[in-house]
């Protein structure tokens, strides 16, 4: 098995809500609940690990976007005042994280606080890393469509297809994840005019260059986020609504790739289809979290097997109440 980048993360006063106890997380979690029961905000609260590191495709901290989703830094803490803070356990190591309403950031690292001006540094050795390596160490893909189109436009330069070409990530995304879910026959993912395209081929022999958002949202919002994946290699992938337009083809061969990965995968559903192909795949090392938040906002967590979910499934359980067995 994988080391995990990240083995344990418990919040206070982040976002909307508190969590009682910490979250285990495995290679292949899968956090599911109602809406407002927190999934969003612990994958928001993982991709801030470092708080400070610009993210390649949006030319930002991570701390900025996750406010830039929300209502600004003060949105971070619970009632809008105060402090949040994150605890994370990664390899034989704890990371504290504090943050305050008015975008304050304190690092402390075993028990020591951590200078701002050596957060990176120490954060990199800390996860056994180079400093320069830490901005790709964590993806976190929101259900966002500015994030989206950040994606498309940084991959059409020529220094991030270039890393595509390199990968092999424009024909082999094509090969797992496309053409098992359209009636189609693509060949590769090539830029032309600046946008990323389709190369199909007709029974005719002919050759058209299709643009990938005329191919559909939801193979347009998995393939550019593969190619990314593909080229940059994160230790941690962070996927919200990860059926977001997709067909349950389309889902089926999502999971059976990030299953073949060897990347760290927490992904959020409201899907009972997500959960039925993730059963029927049998990634790995999983966890299904089922959460359920309180009256006081407290959130709550119970981790199910793939066999427990497998059979409140053949029961015809809807995927709300597997959470309020809470």
């Amino acid at each position: 098995m994988s080391q995990l980048l990240i083995n344990q993360l418990a919040l206070r006063e982040f976002r909307g809500i508190r969590i009682s106890q910490p979250i285990n997380l495995s290679k292949f979690t899968v956090l599911i609940g109602r809406n407002n029961s927190g999934k969003t905000a612990i994958l928001e609260a993982l991709s801030l690990l470092p708080p400070t590191a610009i993210i390649p495709t949006l030319n930002e901290t991570r701390i900025d976007l996750v406010a830039s989703l929300h209502g600004g830094k003060s949105s971070l803490v619970y009632g809008y005042s105060g402090k949040a803070t994150i605890n994370y356990k990664l390899y034989q190591r704890e990371v504290h994280l504090e943050l305050t309403a008015y975008g304050a950031i304190d690092i402390a690292i075993g028990g020591e606080k951590i200078p701002s001006e050596q957060y990176l540094q120490a954060l990199s050795r800390a996860m056994r890393v180079d400093e320069e390596s830490l901005p790709d160490l964590i993806l976190f893909i929101p259900n966002d469509t500015r994030i989206m189109r950040e994606l498309q436009r940084n991959l059409t330069s020529e220094r991030e297809w270039s890393k595509v070409v390199k990968s092999g990530a424009n024909t082999t995304t094509i090969k797992e994840l496309v053409n098992p879910t359209v009636n189609d026959k693509f060949t590769e993912a090539l830029i032309e005019r600046e946008d990323i395209r389709l190369r199909k081929e007709l029974p005719d022999g002919k050759v058209l260059y299709v643009k990938i958002a005329d191919v559909g949202d939801g193979i347009e919002r998995v393939l550019t986020t593969a190619l990314w994946l593909e080229s940059r290699k994160p230790k941690l992938i962070l996927w919200d609504d990860i059926e977001a337009s997709a067909h349950p083809g389309l889902i089926e061969a999502l999971i059976r790739w990030l299953a073949n990965k060897p990347w760290q995968i927490v992904i959020t559903t409201h899907s009972i289809d997500v959960l039925d192909r993730i059963v029927a795949v049998q990634p790995k090392d999983t966890k299904i979290i089922a959460l359920q938040k309180t009256p006081d906002d407290e959130v709550k967590a119970k981790t199910l097997t793939l066999d427990q979910v497998e059979d409140m499934l053949n029961k015809n359980i809807d995927l709300r109440k597997i959470t309020d067995l809470l």
